[in-house]
């Protein structure tokens, strides 16, 4: 072979190396920009479910919850309600943006008795959302009372008695930091400080110790641990009143003079069951304890120095 040749060999060679060695470089390439994507995609993901940049993601079922979680919650946390303001959680459905909402969250914190938040409990149970699930009437120290008009558990909103309210809060304090420990201490110290209040709130709470004729059972919770018990209801539960012989019983109560008191939800004045309520307290000079609605959109905690102050005007102190 010439000279000439032998080069030419030569060179063809190194230009193939050369394209060898450029294809490995633009493979390792092309393998470290899949890996920064990867990374990036699971920085985001992980950022959105909880992650120490981006904070809890929060789903509240009912809008009266949402203070109370926001109390709680640390830098970066979102809190938001599934069911609208204004709307009858008894009577709400999940849409597509709720479900993606719920897919999205770290915790789910749930009163745990409407069709709605069984359906979202349904779905943590089949592990279709992988948040933590609070259910009210299942943290350990809930008490819960039973209906006097049908014999079964009140769980209409329990965490309205302060007691409740205290273990909800310890529970969801621990909740939260066990998810995000990096706020732990944020979320202990928030806990610690409402739990605090609530106690002198319920020390400082006047104890009356009188039978009453309560609209529904949603008041039976902000009452009773101050020594007011509903022994009559006009409204047995969710859009089932109370029939005339009900009724009866309650006006018997109150013409023997058993039932000292009327609570009336505030803003149900203008109902026809609570026309009848306040009619029958003027006929028997009877007087009314106006409470918030369970399901108002203060927040828990604001509603319990509500019914505080309203016992404590009624009874002048």
């Amino acid at each position: 072979m010439s000279y000439a040749a032998a080069l030419c060999t030569r060179n063809i060679k190194g230009v193939r190396a050369l394209g060898a060695v450029s294809r490995r470089l633009i493979a390792y390439a092309l393998a470290a920009l899949l890996a920064a994507g990867a990374w990036w995609a699971y920085s985001a993901l992980q950022a959105r479910r909880g992650g120490e940049r981006g904070g809890l993601r929060v789903a509240v079922t009912f809008p009266s919850l949402l203070e109370d979680v926001k109390a709680v919650a640390c830098e970066g946390d979102v809190v938001e309600p599934v069911a609208p303001a204004g709307v009858d959680p008894h009577e709400y459905q999940l849409t597509p943006r709720d479900l993606s909402m719920l897919a999205e969250s770290d915790l789910i914190v749930s009163t745990g008795h409407t069709p709605f938040e069984a359906r979202i409990a349904e779905l943590v149970r089949r592990g279709e959302l992988k948040a933590r699930l609070i259910e009210l009437p299942s943290i350990p120290g809930i008490r819960l009372l039973t209906n006097p008009a049908t014999g079964q558990p009140n769980y209409h909103m329990p965490i309205l008695d302060p007691r409740n309210y205290v273990a909800f809060v310890r529970n969801l304090t621990e909740t939260m930091a066990q998810l995000r420990p990096a706020c732990a201490q944020r979320y202990r110290e928030s806990g610690r400080r409402i739990v605090e209040e609530v106690e002198a709130l319920a020390a400082r709470a006047p104890r009356l110790n009188v039978t009453a004729l309560g609209l529904s059972p949603v008041v039976q919770y902000q009452v009773e641990w101050m020594g007011i018990h509903v022994k009559y209801l006009l409204v047995k539960e969710h859009e089932v009143p109370s029939t005339p012989e009900d009724i009866a019983a309650a006006e018997r109560g109150l013409a023997s003079g058993e039932v000292k008191l009327v609570v009336l939800v505030r803003g149900a004045e203008g109902t026809p069951l609570g026309a009848k309520a306040r009619e029958l307290a003027s006929r028997y000079g009877v007087p009314i304890l106006y409470v918030p609605s369970a399901i108002g959109p203060e927040g828990v905690l604001q509603k319990i120095r509500e019914a505080v102050r309203g016992v404590e005007e009624l009874i002048g102190k």
